[in-house]
């Protein structure tokens, strides 16, 4: 941790003690905390907290509590647990689980760098996983049974962790868009990443849960072929690739690449969306059936 962020981390927020920052983000710090109780308790947290410097735009408070709420409604194995929301000493803070592990990308990065084998039906393994995660959040309800609609919009590498002992997870809702929440995403701004959006996200269209659908073929394309999608392309061609469905299937681009597997990142990632798979679950279900078909057992 270097001096200025040792300068300006708080000692403790509330009852949590903070350890180290994790990261920061356009709305907010991330920190690895500790909670400490009777008799030696200890147990590592990760706190979101509010920037200071917005807590007092009315909008950006309520875009904060509007993630924080959704989290907290949040409950599945695979999709990271919120346990508190509140605030602590003028601090908006939202707690959750510490995850002992790496990102997807992380693993994907280190792996081609270090020469590691990391093959492709683990790495279907890890997608299979959190599509069962993406599932429970799209169709998840209120207590009336009011569907909250979720979208994730940013199911990206980066988003997907792999725990040392074989879990995965979902991780930042924090774009979530459902229906409930009582702030607009500002007009102009993308939120996700290029080389995972699909065509109704430029075009600032009603979304719904097959960008996400999107999003996870655009990381099935990336396990098939071994690199990023549109890596080195300028933002401006890889609008108007997107744009004109002229994105190249993976097949084309690695020979190696299994024909099933091609055909299941092309359905995903088709630019009409009406032709993608309409559920995180069609799409989990035919992963899994490559994996069966293939005899690629993967154990966590």
């Amino acid at each position: 941790m270097s001096a200025a962020m040792q300068t300006s981390m708080p000692g403790s927020i509330g009852k949590y003690r903070l350890l180290a920052e994790l990261g920061s983000g356009g709305m907010a710090n991330v920190f690895l905390g500790v909670a400490q109780g009777p008799s030696g308790f200890n147990k590592l947290l990760v706190l979101k907290t509010l920037r200071s410097n917005l807590a007092e735009d009315p909008e950006i408070v309520q875009m904060f509590l509007d993630e924080a709420r959704l989290a907290g409604r949040l409950s599945h194995p695979n999709v990271v647990q919120t346990y508190e929301v509140g605030e602590e000493e003028g601090r908006f803070v939202l707690v959750m689980e510490y995850l002992d592990g790496q990102s997807l990308s992380t693993i994907l990065h280190e792996s081609r760098k270090r020469q590691i084998d990391f093959s492709i039906a683990m790495q279907v393994r890890v997608v299979t996983d959190a599509l069962q995660g993406l599932n429970y959040a799209h169709e998840l309800k209120d207590f009336d049974g009011t569907p909250f609609n979720i979208v994730h919009r940013d199911a990206t590498p980066q988003n997907l962790f792999v725990t040392y002992d074989g879990q995965i997870k979902v991780l930042d809702f924090g774009i979530a868009k459902a229906i409930t929440s009582s702030a607009e995403t500002r007009a102009g701004v993308f939120k996700g990443k290029l080389a995972y959006m699909a065509a109704e996200q430029f075009l600032g269209d009603t979304i719904d849960r097959r960008v996400d659908i999107y999003a996870v073929g655009a990381i099935i394309w990336e396990i098939c072929v071994g690199k990023r999608l549109w890596k080195g392309t300028p933002d401006v061609q890889i609008l108007n690739h997107v744009l004109n469905g002229d994105t190249p299937s993976p097949k084309t681009v690695n020979p190696d690449c299994p024909a099933e597997l091609d055909r299941i990142c092309r359905k995903a990632m088709a630019r009409n969306r009406d032709e993608r798979y309409p559920n995180a679950s069609a799409l989990q279900e035919d992963l899994e059936n490559f994996l069966i078909d293939t005899k690629s057992r993967v154990s966590a």
